[in-house]
């Protein structure tokens, strides 16, 4: 009936938290260019309508209202759904972009087990292992670890590396100076023990800030519970069983052995034979067994 033309605009960016752009918003947008360009054949500006050959002199204002009304409102709808479109079109290319991204955090990934596994480590055990960094927001370039790997090397020559940084991934950020006084600080309170084997098993040895005290605080602790009344008992119990010098801090407060946890009691007994016999044997022991010969000569006289 009438013919509008659209008036020239451009392309806004929206955030994406403005618009949602669906298949359905986009089937819209070509209908309503459909429907514009049905309407709008030669483009005709808005004085052309009023005054040319697509106007009429002798239309009724309030038609002539209404249909300018009708072009406005069809422009508001294009260009609303020209907007989408280029809302469209930059999701695409950020999921294309993150995907690119997660591609190559996959390949860091998957670098960074391979070169765990050039230090010894089983497939699983460096994936486990680089997943830990990863989760500990820790992020190393390859020379990074080389460097740090060659450094703990040199200090631990016989020491597996790998298997070490597999236990404790903290490692990887410590002080080789503070190791290299914590080694010495357990070899004066473990004489005559292996240390490195006491290191394998607890490796946060190397890199606990306090480990001096801390190591005489336990052994002083275990020293006064425990029935034998022997540091060199108590020394290798703590040899045997690194995590006490951490464990032990949770009960200071404890007087007997009986009032650790149960885990802690079995880290202490004897051939598996409970607290009891742990008592009785250290007793007998300090008394050459007479006590033990007293106990069983009182059984007898019962019968």
């Amino acid at each position: 009936m009438f013919s509008f033309s659209l008036a020239r605009h451009s392309r806004v960016k929206t955030s994406a938290a403005k618009y949602s752009c669906t298949q359905s918003d986009m089937s819209s947008l070509k209908w309503t260019q459909k429907k514009v360009l049905a309407r709008n054949p030669c483009c005709a500006s808005r004085d052309d309508v009023t005054s040319g050959q697509y106007g009429s002199h002798d239309m009724p204002d309030d038609m002539l209202t209404s249909a300018y009304d009708e072009a406005l409102q069809i422009f508001s709808q294009a260009r609303t759904l020209s907007e989408l479109q280029v809302k469209m079109e930059l999701e695409q290319a950020f999921a294309s972009e993150t995907s690119s991204d997660s591609l190559l955090q996959e390949e860091a990934q998957d670098a960074l087990s391979s070169f765990w596994v050039e230090q010894g480590l089983s497939q699983a055990a460096a994936t486990r292992l680089s997943e830990e960094i990863r989760q500990r927001g820790q992020t190393y370039t390859m020379n990074q670890l080389s460097s740090k790997v060659l450094r703990w090397q040199r200090l631990l020559p016989d020491a597996d590396i790998g298997s070490l940084m597999a236990r404790d991934p903290g490692i990887l950020d410590a002080d080789v100076n503070s190791a290299l006084l914590n080694m010495i600080a357990l070899v004066e309170a473990f004489p005559g023990l292996e240390i490195m084997a006491l290191l394998i098993r607890q490796p946060r040895l190397l890199w606990s800030d306090d480990l001096r005290s801390r190591v005489s605080r336990v052994l002083d602790h275990i020293y006064r519970l425990h029935p034998s009344k022997d540091m060199s008992v108590v020394r290798e119990i703590v040899f045997d069983n690194p995590e006490l010098l951490f464990r032990m801090d949770y009960y200071q407060k404890a007087t007997l052995i009986d009032e650790l946890p149960i885990e802690i009691q079995n880290m202490m007994i004897l051939a598996d034979q409970g607290i009891g016999y742990l008592y009785r044997y250290y007793n007998n022991r300090s008394t050459n067994y007479k006590a033990e010969l007293t106990r069983n000569n009182f059984n007898m006289n019962e019968f």
